[in-house]
Formats: C-alpha cells, sequence, structure tokens
C-alpha cells in the first residue's frame, strides 16, 4: 500500500490530501473505525460506487464489508489457517484448502488408482469398432456431395484407424480439443485451438482446403481461438469409430493402439490439447487434465514404458463428477517431455518451447570443483569480468553455456600459467583445442 498521493485531477485522491494529508494508513484505519461501507465512501467522495472502488484499488485500500450470511468460516485441512468462504462450494470441495498452494501440497506424492471414481478393475482400452472404414452406413446422397464441395479434405484419414504418427496425435488433439456434430444434414468434425501454427499443421496433414477463421471471444474474457470445421461423413464415421463421437467429453477412454511406438504421439497430441507444462519453484511440472477414464489410460501407459507415475490426482467438484486432473513430479514430467518430443514430426511450438525453456543453472561450487580450484578464484575471476555469470540474490549463477565456457577459460589458465596453481593439476571434463 503507497502510504502517501498526490494526483490533484482524481477526486479520491483530493478527498485524502484534504482529510488525511495524503497518509492512505490514516483513511483506512478511518473507513474501519467508522465502519464505512463502499457506497458510504463514495458518497463522501462524490463518485460512483464504481468509480470508487475503481480508485480505491489503486492505491489498494478496502471498504468496511460484515460476513453475510452466504459466508462462513473454515479451517484449512493442511496449513490449519482460518479463511472465510461461501457456503454453497461446500459441494465443489472449495471449502478445503485456503489456497491453492496449500491443494497442491496436500495432495503432493499422494496418488492412488484406487482415488479414479470409477471401477479400475473392470477398466479396459477403447478398441476400435468393426465397422471403421466401412461406410455403408452413410446416406448415399451425403457420399456423393462431399466429393463435389469446393473445400477439399482427406475424407479417410482415419480410415484405417491409429496407423502412423500423424494419424496418433491428431486423434489425441481431436479427443481432448475437437468435437463432432450434425447440422441439419450435414457431419462436421470441428476443432478449435488458441495457436493457428497447429491448425495449420493439421489442415496440411489432412490435405485439407478449408478455411481457417478466427473466433472472438473477448466478450467472455477469453482468447481468441482458431477453428476449422470438416464436412465429412466419412471423418464423423471413423473417429466415432475410434470412440471419438458427439458429447465425447463424458465418455472419453484411452484407446488401444497396436503399435507401441505411437503411444506417445497420442499422448503429445492429448498434452497439446489439454495438458500444461509450467514451472514450480524452478522446476518443470506437467499437468493434464480431462474424463478419469481417460487420464487412467495415460498414467497406465506412461507407467509402462517410463514406470512412473503421477504425484498426485484431484476431482475439482464440477458439475461434471468425472472430470480430474493429475500432475507429475519435476524429474518424471523431464522424462515424459523427451520421450513424447523425440523425433516428433508434428507438435504444438508453443507448448515445445515452454517445456524445453527450462535451463540448468550452476553456481560458481560446481565451476570450482569441476576445474580443481577454489572458490574465491572463481568469484574473482567473476568481479574482474573475465568469465560471465548472472547474480541471483547474493549468489553468481551460471547457465548451461556460460558452465562450458567459464570451465573452458580457467582450464586454458591453468595451462598456461601452472605456476598459479600449486596443484599443477586440473579436471579435464571438457576438450580444450
Amino acid at each position: 500500500m503507497r502510504s502517501n498521493i498526490n494526483k490533484s485531477k482524481d477526486k479520491l485522491a483530493t478527498f485524502i490530501k484534504e482529510n488525511f494529508d495524503s497518509n492512505i494508513y490514516k483513511f483506512q484505519k478511518f473507513i474501519i473505525e467508522n465502519k464505512l461501507a463502499l457506497s458510504d465512501i463514495a458518497r463522501k467522495v462524490g463518485l460512483s460506487e464504481g468509480w470508487t472502488i475503481r480508485k480505491m484499488r489503486q492505491y489498494s485500500l478496502i471498504p468496511f464489508t460484515t460476513l453475510s450470511e452466504a459466508r462462513r468460516e473454515y479451517i484449512c485441512e493442511y496449513c490449519g489457517a482460518k479463511f472465510t468462504n461461501y457456503k454453497h462450494r461446500e459441494k465443489d470441495d472449495k471449502n478445503i484448502y485456503c489456497s491453492t498452494k496449500c491443494r497442491i501440497l496436500a495432495n503432493k506424492k499422494t496418488f492412488s488408482y484406487e482415488k479414479f471414481r470409477f471401477d479400475i478393475e473392470s477398466y479396459e482400452f477403447t478398441k476400435p469398432s468393426p465397422k471403421l472404414g466401412d461406410y455403408s452406413d452413410v446416406p448415399k446422397g451425403r457420399r456423393r456431395s462431399q466429393f463435389v464441395n469446393k473445400y477439399k479434405v482427406n475424407h479417410f484419414f482415419f480410415k484405417n484407424g491409429i496407423i502412423n504418427e500423424e494419424t496418433a496425435y491428431i486423434a489425441g488433439i481431436i479427443l481432448t480439443d475437437g468435437n463432432l456434430g450434425k447440422s441439419g444434414t450435414n457431419f462436421y468434425v470441428r476443432l478449435g485451438l488458441v495457436d493457428k501454427q497447429i491448425v495449420k499443421d493439421i489442415a496440411s496433414e489432412m490435405e485439407s482446403k478449408y478455411p481457417i477463421r478466427e473466433e472472438d471471444r473477448s466478450k467472455r474474457n477469453r482468447k481468441n481461438i482458431f477453428v476449422i470445421t470438416f464436412y465429412s461423413p466419412y471423418l464423423y464415421h471413423d473417429l466415432t469409430c475410434l470412440g471419438c463421437g458427439e458429447r465425447k467429453t463424458y465418455y472419453a477412454n484411452y484407446p488401444y493402439i497396436k503399435n507401441n511406438e505411437l503411444h506417445r504421439h497420442f499422448i503429445r497430441g492429448v498434452i497439446d490439447g489439454d495438458g500444461c507444462w509450467y514451472f514450480h519453484n524452478g522446476s518443470l511440472v506437467l499437468s493434464i487434465c480431462g474424463n478419469d477414464m481417460h487420464l487412467y489410460g495415460i498414467a497406465k501407459t506412461i507407467e509402462r514404458f517410463l514406470g512412473i507415475t503421477p504425484t498426485s490426482l484431484y476431482y475439482p467438484g464440477k458439475k461434471m463428477k468425472s472430470f480430474c486432473k493429475i500432475d507429475y513430479s519435476p524429474v518424471d514430467s523431464v522424462k515424459i517431455r523427451d520421450w513424447i518430443y523425440q523425433d516428433a514430426k508434428i507438435y504444438l511450438k508453443r507448448k515445445y518451447n515452454t517445456a524445453y525453456s527450462i535451463k540448468a543453472t550452476f553456481r560458481t561450487s560446481d565451476v570450482a570443483k569441476a576445474c580443481n580450484v577454489s572458490m574465491p578464484y572463481v568469484r574473482k575471476l567473476i568481479r574482474t569480468g573475465e568469465i560471465d555469470a548472472f547474480r541471483k540474490g547474493k549468489v553468481f549463477e551460471f547457465d548451461e553455456d556460460g558452465y562450458k565456457e567459464a570451465i573452458s577459460y580457467i582450464l586454458k589458465r591453468k595451462k598456461q600459467h601452472p605456476s598459479h596453481f600449486p596443484t599443477r593439476y586440473w579436471v579435464k571434463k571438457y576438450d580444450i583445442e
């Protein structure tokens, strides 16, 4: 909170200046002692309630409020702190923890397959329907009309199911961010994503000439998305046979894939759709959300190939009771990242860049140990500008390139001036030309 202000054109600032010598702390104390609600403050200042609260937020001022009957006090099950929230959120499990941080810490390393809300013993992967590639049920009229449409697409892209990297990846992303439906007598497959790059790549792989349009969602305070709609009864039929039909969100499941090499491409498509790479305390973390049966299949598949399991499973408790989220530890997230992006041809570049933007950092102790010199000597070279490092708090750190350059420079100095180093010994960790 700023203690003093000086804005002559601001009515709230002028009021505080005239009555409280521009001291915001005094004004906040006055509000609490006199129990001034927002309407009372607006009346005194001479502004509407809307403008008053906007101006108050600029100076971190808070009007006096009373705890309404709709709210009650709770105790956080993790840290024990008291907090208030609305009663109606009890059904959404919103009143268990006082903050997102407490929820994450409470669920850390508590994962168990038994926490899934369905019978995991009877779980099976979704096998392709025997009618896959059989278009006898597709109306004949619709069959002909698709080939005279001015926009073209590979109608038989999924005719043989998931058989290569492209079909695996696109099936994964359609299962998460796509939707199927009917418009009159037309069957369509719609895909909408924030990133135009991946929409264009998918359209190219499917040999599509359909236009990509931008959908404005600013009125809902959301980012605009780029949408492409394929009108094809064949794509609709094949995707439905693969377990990706209308209203798929409620019954989506992991598909049965024969070729073991294609699982990582399918999972990469799912992550590009409903996954998230983010940093927690400087470490990379992977989070995936969706239908619980689908996430169970993903978790079991990753465990099968990499031998790792999620650290936590969380049901937000929304209207859709089967919606959940799984998180992986930083070490396991890096393993998954390297596995799914190995030799990948098609992927969302934004998430790829986020996943690989983490850089290893090294301290002066790491450089000193690698070169068999003292830490004060390394710090001396940093202060004189002979090697580059960046300060983080009270310590110096190196990125990966700076770490190698520092070692290279010190080892060269040891060769050129051995008398400066009593041990006359150095560690050859890197070849120096």
